[in-house]
């Protein structure tokens, strides 16, 4: 698995949680061209979740042949497209809607990966009060959170 970020802290989490590689793009000119230093028959699945145009090209470039990449957000306003040269070999772009799954699997399935210790929100996930919810927002969009979370008194 590649983790690509900005943020150190973010990039050792992913180290943690079993990135394989890591790729600090503040360190590189052409993320498609590291990401294809990888492995350079090319990559089988992209997650792009900054919604940067720029990400949405590097991520598609990257791609082995049938490989896809997944969207699940889009800075407004950034445009961005994809080429049909870009889409040869099979390649596809998805948009993902949230997460694309069965929410009663996906719960069930994420509680049983947390009791075996295999997904640990707590390093994912801050908690903020609800009257906090300003904070909330700020960090989030800092980026000094990955996940806030709202609690709401019972």
């Amino acid at each position: 698995m590649v983790a690509v970020d900005v943020d150190a802290a973010r990039l050792d989490l992913a180290r943690d949680l079993g990135a394989t590689h890591v790729i600090d793009v503040r360190d590189t000119a052409d993320l498609s061209t590291a990401l294809r230093g990888v492995t350079p028959r090319g990559l089988d699945i992209v997650l792009e979740t900054s919604g940067r145009a720029e990400n949405l090209t590097a991520a598609v470039d990257s791609l082995a042949p049938r490989g896809r990449v997944g969207i699940v957000t889009f800075e407004q306003g950034a445009g961005g497209g994809v080429t049909s040269a870009q889409l040869a070999l099979g390649r596809s772009v998805h948009g993902i809607a949230q997460g694309d799954a069965v929410s009663p699997l996906l719960l069930t399935t994420l509680a049983d990966l947390w009791r075996a210790g295999g997904f640990p929100v707590d390093r994912l996930v801050t908690s903020y009060d609800s009257d906090d919810i300003n904070q909330a927002f700020d960090d989030a969009a800092a980026g000094r959170v990955l996940k806030a979370v709202l609690r709401f008194p019972c």
